[in-house]
């Protein structure tokens, strides 16, 4: 492929950009948020809220004796390094350094591990999936970002087979 490292950045580019767009929004039959300016929350949305829902959730983990699984909402700050990597993929492809195809691909596989483990979260759990059925609904800018992440890799492995 002739132009894989411009494919790579605009790969990146457009995981950045979705990252900002709405992942999940409210069903249109759900009145409860009906006043609420906000229908979707984005990656970046999501992350911001963690600060505010960490204490409330560590408490009821607290209090129903999982106090593990309470800490765990604080992973959520994981997902800053998908804008950050796609950055930082960017601009060292834009100066020709060799460690971008490695930063290209660790936001790749990074974007498509968290969507993966966000599908099985909500799946594997009874109750979860009927609270976010019925709330909430995935968007399509989640599932274009996750193509854009596995676009990414079989790119960035095609061009790893050449070498």
């Amino acid at each position: 492929m002739k132009y894989r490292q411009t494919v790579l950045m605009a790969l990146s580019l457009g995981i950045i950009i979705l990252f900002f767009m709405p992942w999940v929004v409210m069903q249109e039959g759900f009145d409860m948020f009906a006043e609420s300016e906000n229908s979707g929350y984005s990656g970046f949305e999501l992350v911001r809220g963690i600060q505010y829902a960490a204490p409330l959730v560590s408490s009821f983990g607290n209090a129903y004796g999982f106090p593990l699984a309470s800490k765990l909402i604080y992973l959520g700050y994981v997902l800053w390094l998908i804008p950050i990597l796609g950055i930082l993929a960017i601009v060292l492809s834009g100066l020709r350094n060799r460690a971008a195809y490695r930063i290209h691909r660790i936001q790749f596989i990074g974007v498509v591990v968290l969507g993966v483990l966000a599908v099985v979260g909500v799946s594997v759990n009874a109750d979860i999936r009927e609270l976010y059925t019925s709330v909430l609904s995935t968007s399509l800018f989640f599932w274009l970002m996750l193509t854009f992440g596995l676009l990414g890799i079989l790119v960035s492995l095609k061009q790893e087979k050449k070498r």
